[in-house]
């Protein structure tokens, strides 16, 4: 155990790991939950949503064509403002919109928060993958179990409490994020990468023409395939079946955590690798996706079992993405906050299109047959799966 312990430092460390729980948490309760429309009183507006996803699609696009620009991402003081004007003023402007129905400010807010979530991603990415992929495992598995208190706050505080709560995650993050780059040792983790991403940019220039190419096209089908599906059944439980249920509607930001915690318990104990933990992920969304229409048929309407399994299944795939991600940039041998920002791309992109297949088609026959589709293309990029390794 003590020599477990010893191993905490760096990107595991105590301040390292707060950075991504109080980002992550805020990533999920304020554009993936209806947590401030609810601390407002009013109707839950998916606005916000899929408005911040299109919004960091386009911001993740232009970092991963932008060297100079992921560099600056990754400065404790470039993350500080963006926490502070796109993070907790995004924030408080979703809030303030829905507190008086003012589209504009939902608009707006929306609008910052879409920003706050790409350049997040780059920079809490580069924390988790600085290090390799057995402490990005470690890093992001320990890290979000912390939204377990997060939801639990935002949904047992008072309305107003609970939406200070939420505009502070990101404040908290950023004096995180500054408390660990003020150590040279840490920062130079950091740096590492943005060195290793310059050398590979001037290596690839004479393939110019291949940059993108070089990513493994099977990964990049499976991950829009995924995040597609998981943004198609998170609309299902949070706008559709949970709406107006309470804890309900936090299910998969629950469940999320419980997995995460789970995942650790059993890298640390089993030793267990990414593209194990891949396959099991997989697997779990295949059985949640068939099994909603097969529970329909027989006339059950209990939705609990197979949005969990799939949401259980989402959230061992999200912790080993990571893990993929360094693997991904060293076979293309490109720079890793490239790769963060390519992959979370096609990621953001996914949700963004099966939210909007969810708005459009949520509800009724169309949306068994669409589960039961996702399900199909989901089993079929399972089986070609190599089986000793990740694309």
């Amino acid at each position: 155990m003590e020599k477990l312990l010893n191993k905490f430092t760096g990107n595991i460390s105590p301040v390292a790991l707060l950075v991504s729980s109080f980002y992550w948490s805020w990533f999920d309760v304020v554009p993936f939950s209806p947590a401030l429309f609810y601390a407002a009183g009013v109707p839950v507006d998916t606005l916000p949503l899929t408005l911040s996803l299109a919004v960091s699609v386009v911001v993740l696009g232009v970092l991963a064509v932008q060297p100079q620009l992921r560099v600056a991402v990754t400065r404790a003081d470039v993350f500080a403002v963006s926490s502070l004007v796109c993070g907790a003023g995004g924030s408080l402007l979703v809030y303030s919109g829905a507190l008086t129905a003012s589209l504009p400010l939902l608009i707006a807010g929306s609008l910052l928060i879409g920003v706050y979530q790409g350049m997040g991603i780059l920079a809490v990415g580069c924390l988790i993958t600085c290090q390799g992929t057995t402490n990005a495992l470690v890093h992001i598995a320990t890290a979000l179990p912390f939204n377990i208190l997060a939801i639990l706050l935002v949904m047992f505080l008072q309305p107003l409490p609970s939406a200070v709560f939420a505009f502070l995650l990101p404040l908290c993050s950023s004096c995180c994020y500054a408390v660990f780059s003020v150590r040279k040792r840490n920062r130079a983790l950091v740096d590492a990468l943005v060195i290793e991403g310059r050398k590979r940019e001037k290596a690839a220039i004479s393939n110019r023409g291949r940059r993108f190419a070089r990513y493994n096209p099977y990964f990049l089908a499976i991950l829009l395939v995924v995040c597609s599906s998981f943004g198609f059944v998170n609309y299902r439980t949070v706008f559709v079946g949970g709406a107006g249920e309470g804890a309900f509607d936090y299910l998969s930001l629950a469940i999320r955590a419980v997995v995460s915690l789970a995942v650790l318990v059993g890298y640390i104990r089993y030793s267990q690798r990414p593209y194990s933990i891949l396959r099991i992920a997989l697997l779990l969304m295949v059985l949640g996706l068939f099994a909603t229409p097969s529970l329909a048929m027989l006339d059950s309407s209990d939705s609990l079992l197979p949005e969990g399994l799939f949401l259980a299944g989402y959230a061992c795939f999200d912790l080993v993405i990571w893990a993929i991600i360094i693997i991904l940039s060293g076979k293309a041998n490109m720079s890793i906050l490239k790769t963060i920002c390519v992959v979370d791309t096609v990621d953001q992109l996914g949700i963004f299109l099966g939210t909007l297949l969810g708005a459009w088609y949520g509800e009724g026959n169309t949306a068994l047959v669409a589960c039961i589709v996702f399900g199909g293309l989901l089993l079929v990029l399972m089986l070609g799966l190599p089986k000793r390794k990740i694309p």
